[in-house]
């Protein structure tokens, strides 16, 4: 287990870095009393300082917000979590020839950062692209993805998707979604 020193005004104290996953980083102290969701604290990890922000507080663990643009933290450390989920989609992709377009109905099964799972009742091509667009008002967003990987299961068919497309606002939509899933579940992993 990793250890990050904590200040906060003139507090000083050490946790133990439990869980770091995309914007996310689960910090355990012994004395949680000392801080409070929304405090500003000056971390140092691997001689590294940086400033996060305390968004939640749940039993001994701190969970603290680290940007993804946050250019101090060593992002070596940093995984991008995979969140399960349930959210029907719309796609868009290409059919018999170039300037034709077929719809489909698909739904994500998990999702991340850069891509996601998603199962459709037809087969669709691996490394095409596809137009897809959220129809979950939770996550209302379009993306471009190419299918990297897929194989059938009884009788549906699971693919595996890279994000090659998103504008900043659709994003910015999806971290926040992630972040909030993450908070939701004590970032507890799906495996």
């Amino acid at each position: 287990m990793d250890y990050i020193k904590l200040k906060k005004d003139e507090l000083l104290s050490t946790g133990a870095l439990y869980l770091f996953e995309g914007e996310l980083m689960k910090v355990v102290v012994k004395n949680v009393e000392d801080y409070n969701a929304g405090d500003h604290i000056t971390c140092s990890y691997t001689g590294v300082e940086f400033e996060t922000q305390i968004l939640k507080i749940n039993d001994n663990n701190l969970y603290m917000l680290i940007p993804q643009f946050n250019e101090q933290f060593p992002n070596e450390k940093r995984k991008h979590p995979r969140i399960s989920g349930h959210i029907p989609v719309q796609m868009k992709g290409c059919a018999r020839s170039e300037h034709e377009q077929e719809n489909i109905e698909g739904l994500i099964v998990d999702i991340s950062r850069n891509g996601f799972g998603l199962t459709a009742n037809r087969s669709l091509n691996e490394k095409n692209h596809y137009n897809i667009h959220f129809t979950d008002e939770q996550l209302p967003i379009d993306v471009q993805v190419i299918i990297r990987n897929k194989r059938q299961t009884d009788g549906e068919f699971r693919y595996g998707c890279e994000i090659s497309s998103i504008e900043e606002k659709c994003e910015f939509l999806l971290r926040k979604y992630i972040l909030s899933q993450q908070l939701a579940t004590n970032m507890v992993k799906n495996k």
